[in-house]
């Protein structure tokens, strides 16, 4: 997958947007890592990206999403 591979040219949008969701990735699975079945703290976490359910996938993308926040505001 190419969102995880080390990309040859760091400068491109598509390599810094990659880059930028592995670290929303990667930051959300530290904070939540008691709530991931099977996560072995000695392992990477984006290694263990799999472990990782459907909802726990959602949360992740709704996280990241400004449009998503804005209306999680408007809602209280």
């Amino acid at each position: 997958m190419a969102a995880w591979s080390q990309s040859a040219n760091e400068n491109t949008n598509h390599s810094k947007a990659n880059k930028h969701f592995r670290v929303i990735i990667a930051d959300w699975m530290i904070v939540h890592e008691t709530g991931i079945s099977g996560l072995n703290k000695n392992i990477p976490v984006l290694m263990q990206f799999d472990l990782l359910s459907d909802r726990q996938l959602i949360s992740i993308c709704k996280s990241a999403d400004p449009i998503d926040k804005d209306r999680e505001k408007l809602k209280s």
